[in-house]
């Protein structure tokens, strides 16, 4: 067995049987599954849905009450991706991750969210960054996000979506395949939160915060560019959500950092959205 290290709280491990490997993801037995199983529920959700042709998703084998296993794909890392092949895989790949987001966004019926809901995940946020309560750009965060709850009575795509659509949850087979894994259940259900979780990493280059190895720099930065690019081009309608969003995700990122390193990126990441 091996243990694959990372900022979620659930233990993921590779195992091995008759030369077959398999994806383990399991919840802490004291913690509550609900929103484990939620997860579950989206992972079987896309890997039944035939209408996103784009991507495929790992098989499931097992599901328990705490754990599923998932077939293991072997894949490249998507630095070395984007590191190595030529451009025409490269503009494959960010073609379907955007027709992906918006085959989401045809399937949505646009709602107001709740300010209750957009309250309450707030709260949660500041409570859990207490340590964090005299930093003047933390400070300042949330008087923003509570000055500005208003934006949410501008309705917006409600549906399924991935919920963690980081560069870091897709991989790329062999047989340059597209598949998705590490779906996750968020405080709302919205294709705008992929395109925000596409940003933490295109943008804000929080993907390469977490890379130990060689790569490009300037190609690498290229490309991300590149793709944030086309992202905010197709989806420049919702282009007044994202500054509020990025906010909310990178101070969600921040309640898991480990280090002050982290913590330096993270707040002037923070910083440079306010503006």
């Amino acid at each position: 067995m091996i243990k694959i290290t990372g900022n979620s709280k659930y233990n993921v491990s590779i195992l091995e049987e008759n030369d077959i490997f398999y994806v383990e993801k399991k919840n802490h037995p004291k913690e509550d599954n609900t929103r484990f199983i939620n997860q579950i529920n989206k992972h079987l959700f896309f890997l039944n849905n035939r209408g996103y042709n784009m991507i495929k998703v790992p098989k499931i084998n097992t599901i328990t009450d705490n754990k599923y296993i998932i077939e293991y794909i072997k894949s490249y890392d998507i630095i070395d991706y984007f590191n190595t092949m030529n451009i025409y895989h490269i503009n494959n790949f960010i073609k379907n991750v955007v027709s992906f987001i918006e085959e989401l966004m045809n399937q949505s019926s646009l709602q107001t969210v709740p300010e209750e809901i957009i309250l309450n995940k707030i709260d949660d946020i500041k409570l859990k960054l207490e340590t964090y309560s005299d930093n003047f750009i933390i400070k300042t965060t949330f008087d923003f996000l509570y000055g500005n709850i208003s934006l949410f009575e501008t309705k917006i795509p409600i549906n399924y979506c991935h919920g963690d659509l980081t560069l870091s949850n897709m991989l790329i087979n062999y047989d340059h395949n597209l598949y998705l894994i590490d779906f996750l259940d968020d405080f709302i259900n919205t294709p705008l939160t992929d395109i925000i979780k596409l940003r933490q990493d295109t943008k804000y280059h929080y993907i390469l915060q977490l890379y130990n190895n060689s790569y490009d720099k300037i190609r690498i930065k290229i490309l991300l560019e590149m793709m944030n690019n086309i992202i905010n081009k197709q989806f420049y309608k919702y282009e007044k959500f994202f500054k509020y969003l990025d906010l909310i995700n990178f101070l969600r990122i921040l309640q898991y950092s480990k280090t002050k390193k982290m913590d330096e990126y993270l707040i002037d990441t923070i910083k440079n959205i306010l503006g």
